[in-house]
């Protein structure tokens, strides 16, 4: 009989290892009952990792000419102290806000989870799924930069081909996102999973709208 595999121990062992399930790993987070602190700095890492992402999408936009090369170069500059201090800042108040109302809506389904279960899924999918933001921020970044040097066909192939990379990286975020919440609510049934998954994203979507048009 083999040993049973040993929990791992370091951040990046644990993402890693909540690959292989991501319900089960977050059972296992909520078992150990990290404190506030622990799920902050949790948010907070995977928020810088988010803004950087932000960062490798201003670094290829397309530059300005109307401009000259240093009025450019401090525009740059002030737009990336924007994009991390908003995804960090404005990030983090927007999981907290989430995690409301994926409560609400997960208990509507009959989820087991309260405020504090809730909280430590999405934050931890919010980390786990970090790596897989970076990669569609970079998978964008070499689309487009194919797209400059190359040229009529080929040019919209690249693009075309980043895009279908990030559609695939996206889905992976979105059963990161699932199964955490699955997890952090007792859920067993993927479509029941899928169901709340879709209730979760219209709710936000809506208080993101109305907020909009305020």
């Amino acid at each position: 009989m083999s040993a049973p595999r040993a929990a791992p121990r370091g951040l990046i062992e644990r993402v890693r290892a909540s690959y292989w399930d991501f319900a089960g790993a977050v059972r296992g987070l909520i078992a150990e009952r990290p404190s506030e602190a622990t799920l902050l700095s949790f948010l907070i890492i995977a928020l810088i990792a988010h803004a950087f992402a932000g960062v490798i999408g201003l670094a290829v936009a397309e530059p300005r000419t109307d401009v000259k090369p240093a009025a450019m170069q401090a525009e740059l500059q002030q737009q990336i102290l924007e994009v991390l201090i908003g995804r960090i800042l404005v990030g983090a108040i927007g999981v907290y806000l989430a995690t409301v109302i994926v409560t609400w809506i997960c208990r509507a389904f009959r989820g087991a989870g309260g405020y504090y279960e809730t909280r430590v899924g999405v934050i931890w999918a919010v980390l786990v799924a970090a790596p897989q933001i970076l990669l569609i921020a970079a998978v964008g970044a070499v689309g487009i930069g194919l797209s400059r040097s190359l040229t009529g066909t080929a040019a919209e192939i690249a693009l075309w081909a980043a895009s279908g990379v990030q559609l695939l990286l996206t889905a992976v975020a979105i059963a990161i996102f699932a199964g955490c919440v699955a997890g952090a609510h007792g859920f067993r049934s993927p479509a029941r999973v899928l169901g709340v998954s879709l209730a979760i994203m219209i709710g936000i979507t809506a208080v993101i709208w109305g907020a909009l048009q305020l």
